[in-house]
């Protein structure tokens, strides 16, 4: 019985040595690199300046409380004159009107938020308030431009879309004959 004994011993230590010496012979390590790039940037592109036309405007200190308010559309430029009254007057010159453009790039479909304000009133003079901005997102509905302390949302469509802007100017005395420009800031954040 012994002898059989020994044979098995020897037998299961030369297996036990084969697979160990053929379980490390072929081990191989590689490593493989890993790369995530994120990008949530969004780009802005200007376009059309905002462009009320020309316009004559009446507004007499003596002719009433009547103020005159341009409101232009968003989507049409079209420019319309309201609250006419007294001696005040506003005659279009020049139909030359356009609302203002950008356009906003995104590398993905979002939902944004928009937000902005009248970052720079229409001359220093009195007499002339740009307020009341609004906006259409990629041909959509207008909407009001909240200030910074509000936001709206727009669908952005993962590429470049086209955003235009409409404003009010209110008239409260007759300004001088010159080219009147102010600034409409305008942020695009998710």
């Amino acid at each position: 019985m012994k002898r059989n004994t020994l044979k098995l011993l020897a037998f299961a230590s030369a297996v036990s040595l084969g697979f160990g010496i053929t379980n490390n012979s072929f081990a191989e390590t590689e490593t493989v690199a890993v790369a995530l790039i994120t990008n949530s940037a969004i780009t802005i592109a200007s376009g059309d300046d905002m462009d009320f036309g020309t316009w004559a405007l009446l507004h007499p200190a003596t002719g009433g409380t009547n103020d005159v308010t341009l409101t232009l559309n968003a989507t049409t430029g079209a420019v319309v004159a309201s609250g006419i009254g007294g001696l005040s007057a506003a005659t279009e010159i020049v139909a030359a009107s356009q609302p203002g453009s950008l356009t906003v790039t995104t590398p993905a479909a979002a939902t944004l938020n928009v937000f902005g304000n009248v970052s720079n009133a229409i001359t220093a003079e009195a007499g002339l308030t740009l307020s009341l901005p609004f906006f259409s997102y990629a041909g959509g509905g207008i909407t009001a431009l909240p200030a910074a302390t509000g936001t709206a949302t727009a669908a952005a469509t993962g590429g470049a879309d086209s955003v235009t802007f409409g404003a009010a100017i209110l008239v409260t005395a007759t300004p001088a004959d010159a080219t009147h420009a102010g600034e409409l800031s305008v942020t695009f954040t998710y």
